[in-house]
């Protein structure tokens, strides 16, 4: 199935209180066609320790529900944060 719309939301569990929203909207419509899925986002530790932060990814990769090993690999290969 290809990718329709790359879209990424973070919510506070609590509050149900949405943090941010991450779009990708830099891939032609073609690329998203030849790739399953998208990895959107990372959520992370801040180096202090205080807090948390998103980062946009963007990167295109293979993999579905029944095969994670594409999409593991593709986010092993990001730089670190």
């Amino acid at each position: 199935m290809p990718i329709s719309i790359p879209l990424a939301q973070f919510t506070d569990g609590d509050s149900d209180m949405q943090l941010c929203t991450c779009h990708v909207d830099d891939f032609a419509k073609a690329s998203r066609t030849t790739h399953k899925c998208i990895i959107m986002a990372r959520l992370f530790r801040a180096k202090n320790g205080q807090g948390w932060s998103v980062q946009t990814v963007g990167k295109l990769c293979n993999g579905d529900t029944d095969d994670y090993g594409p999409q593991l690999e593709a986010i092993r290969q990001l730089p670190a944060v």
